[in-house]
């Protein structure tokens, strides 16, 4: 079930925050500490995204997408999106309503893989802007690896 919740300072901009520690070298926003917990609590690859802007990251992505994190915060979540897969990407980021979707992944070795996306957490920031936790899920990704081990 997805969580709603509200940001209590400013706009989205304001998930970021100046007055932080140096965060490590793969990332180079500073986010509010209850999303950065939320984030690194998940055992899945999770984003944070501003209308399909990456604005934050797990250390589990940049496996995942086969990217360097330094190349992923902000880019838009549909540069990891084929071609084909857009208008439902595109009608998933603009509806009111959440859901999971299946979308064709690009990995950036040019590997395709379809990938699950789940809206988890919905944060309301102040004056409407609202940003959306998701997670990243390679479907059918432990089938894939048991074929794997049965054709050896």
């Amino acid at each position: 079930m997805p969580i709603a919740g509200k940001i209590k300072n400013g706009n989205a901009a304001s998930l970021l925050r100046s007055d932080m520690p140096d965060p490590p070298e793969w990332e180079s926003v500073r986010l509010e500490m209850q999303i950065r917990q939320l984030l690194e609590s998940m055992l899945a690859p999770v984003v944070v995204h501003d209308s399909g802007v990456i604005i934050g990251f797990n250390q589990r992505v940049p496996d995942l997408l086969g990217c360097p994190a330094e190349k992923i915060l902000w880019r838009r979540l549909s540069k990891f999106i084929e071609p084909v897969s857009l208008p439902t990407f595109t009608r998933w980021i603009h509806a009111t309503e959440q859901y999971t979707i299946l979308v064709s992944g690009i990995h950036t070795r040019e590997r395709a893989f379809l990938l699950r996306l789940e809206t988890v957490a919905s944060l309301l920031c102040p004056g409407g802007r609202r940003v959306a936790v998701v997670t990243l899920a390679e479907f059918a990704a432990e089938v894939s690896k048991r074929e794997q081990c049965e054709s050896v």
